[in-house]
């Protein structure tokens, strides 16, 4: 999408010449997070750790029949395992709770 001849960039840079690109700030905070997490040992295993659990209900039935038999005792009865997504903190929030 930011590319010099072909992306958005170019076509702005069409348009108005004095454009300056700026890298999304969304974008940057996003990569800062990763490696912030990526260098906490602990981050780093809670954040597989929830990632390799919500895997393994999620591949079979009888497990994912068992975690919705858990869940109907709490408040959340829609909860379902999600699975880490490795670009998306958002995600991550939704599968971690």
């Amino acid at each position: 999408m930011s590319g010099k001849y072909k992306g958005v960039q170019a076509r702005f840079l069409i348009d108005q010449p004095k454009a300056v690109f700026v890298h999304c700030f969304s974008h940057s905070l996003n990569l800062a997070l990763q490696d912030a997490a990526k260098s906490s040992a602990y981050v780093r295993d809670l954040l597989t750790c929830a990632h390799e659990s919500a895997i393994l209900i999620k591949e079979s039935p009888k497990r994912l029949a068992m975690f919705a038999n858990i869940c109907t005792g709490t408040n959340q009865q829609s909860l379902r395992p999600r699975p880490l997504c490795p670009t998306r903190w958002t995600v991550r929030v939704q599968s971690v709770d």
